[in-house]
């Protein structure tokens, strides 16, 4: 896509929407401003990616405003809307608005018109949002917005998958229908959904740049000079800071590994912000089994809550890294600051023998005790058991088990399992793993508390269940230390009542 015409091409758009309502706008007019022959393709999608911009954002399709002359109408549509052109339904069914309620295809164009002309004209949307470009971090979602599109744009399935492996670096050949077939759905419906997916997890502050609108690119030199499939689509999300130090997340869809991937990564190659040394550094660092996940076609998540979610959790683990990575390049943080595994597992420490914790009242009708400021931590809490519960899966990837990666399962915020993680046992044939996470900023010995069905599970599951405990734990850095035990004993651990449960008699 090139950015330069897709926002001279909305400026003028929402110049002429807002200020000069009475005033139509025609193909050739709003072609003129591109340089682009009205009725050409190229000058078709570009008002394709303009509408989907807005849509993508929560507002009506701009480009619904650009009509044909008084007296002409498509020949395409025959029978349809006579001033709407057909790539505007087109690329609305592509993008799956159609099978939200109440879509009609011959009045879409004109609702549409009248949306965008009266969300155009309010001062208060035109200030908020006309500088809202592609490139641009997105301001909030406006009140008035649109049925969410996150109800409407299908979820990946195995057809984008399919098309992706199957094309992925073959010599582009348009006078085959097979191949313009893939082409159309490689540009038209699995490209909106990287970017649709990268928009969904890109937190406030941070801007989205896609690897354009690219569906085919130069052959490689001495491989011919024609264009080839290009083998992924992937979307770049960083801060300002980010993007100048080279550093980024990255959702992609990748053909020649044939899945979805996610992951932590930065600029190489001549055009990089970075220095051959500092890239040779990232290049040691980078860790696949730590910086990024793929997801194959045969676990694919249930729909785009999960994926988004998954990503999203992902992202905030692996936020310390992405932070020193921009610190390394900027020369604010030193090599050997950088985290490298946000876990490292230790043996567990040794008995020590020593006095049960002393018992303080506080003479104040409460009791000051470890177990209060532990239960108040629940931040860390939680911080701890996304560590163990990405270590969990990591851990099967590298034994050779993506499958049950995939099945591991966080169970966050309550007590009702009796543990925190399902997970499984590979070696045992995929037996179920019950992982209690106890999480503490403290040392090793640190106490913790455990609740009843906690204690319940340890003993009933013995077999099944592991405690891991982690200490040391480094919000900032977002590192820790662990140890593992395969049960709760009193021969290990002094368990000491701090609550009751009283009833009359």
């Amino acid at each position: 896509m090139n950015i330069s015409l897709h926002t001279t091409l909305r400026s003028n758009l929402i110049l002429r929407a807002s200020k000069y309502p009475t005033q139509s706008v025609h193909y050739a007019e709003a072609a003129s401003w591109v340089d682009m022959h009205p009725h050409s393709q190229e000058f078709a999608e570009l008002l394709g990616d303009v509408a989907e911009h807005e849509y993508e954002r929560g507002r009506p399709f701009l480009s619904a405003i650009v009509t044909y002359s008084p007296g002409t109408r498509s020949t395409k549509i025959t029978g349809d809307d006579p001033i709407h052109g057909v790539g505007l339904v087109n690329r609305a069914i592509a993008m799956g608005v159609h099978k939200g309620e109440g879509f009609d295809k011959l009045n879409f164009g004109h609702e549409q018109e009248r949306l965008a002309y009266k969300f155009w004209q309010n001062p208060n949307n035109f200030r908020a949002f006309k500088d809202d470009h592609i490139g641009v971090t997105p301001p909030p979602r406006p009140s008035n917005k649109m049925p969410d599109l996150l109800n409407h744009l299908p979820f990946f399935d195995t057809t984008d998958f399919d098309v992706y492996s199957r094309w992925a670096n073959v010599p582009r050949d348009q006078s085959n229908s097979e191949d313009d077939n893939a082409y159309n759905h490689i540009n038209t419906v699995t490209n909106k959904k990287v970017k649709f997916w990268a928009n969904q997890v890109a937190e406030e502050g941070f801007i989205v740049k896609y690897h354009g609108s690219v569906t085919v690119r130069k052959g490689i030199k001495g491989q011919g000079s024609g264009q080839v499939f290009a083998p992924y689509k992937w979307a770049r999300i960083s801060t300002e800071e980010g993007f100048a130090a080279g550093v980024f997340y990255t959702v992609e869809i990748n053909g020649t590994q044939n899945c979805l991937k996610y992951k932590l990564h930065y600029n190489f190659g001549s055009e990089s912000p970075l220095s051959q040394a500092q890239q040779n550094e990232l290049a040691k660092i980078f860790d696949p089994a730590v910086h990024q996940r793929l997801i194959f076609p045969d676990n694919l998540p249930t729909g785009w809550d999960e994926l988004i979610e998954q990503t999203r959790g992902f992202f905030s683990i692996i936020r310390p890294h992405f932070l020193s990575w921009i610190g390394f390049v900027n020369d604010t943080t030193p090599l050997e600051d950088i985290p490298r595994k946000p876990l490292i597992q230790q043996d567990p420490p040794e008995l020590n023998g020593g006095p049960e914790p002393e018992y303080t009242p506080s003479g104040q009708g409460r009791v000051v005790a470890f177990e209060e400021n532990e239960r108040s931590s629940k931040k860390t809490g939680t911080a701890g058991e996304l560590l163990v519960f990405e270590y969990e899966k990591e851990s099967l990837i590298k034994a050779g088990y993506p499958n049950l990666a995939d099945k591991v399962i966080h169970y966050s915020e309550t007590d009702g399992e009796g543990y925190d993680i399902l997970s499984y046992f590979p070696e045992l044939g995929e037996r179920k793993k019950y992982v209690e996470v106890k999480t503490t900023k403290g040392g090793p010995n640190a106490p913790f508390y455990l609740t009843r069905n906690e204690r319940y599970w340890a003993e009933y599951y013995q077999p099944n269940y592991r405690l891991v405990r982690v200490y040391n734990f480094d919000e900032q850095a977002g590192t820790a230390n662990f140890y593992e035990m395969n049960r709760i004993s009193e021969e290990e651990f002094r368990i000491t009542p701090t609550e009751f449960i009283v009833t009359r008699k």
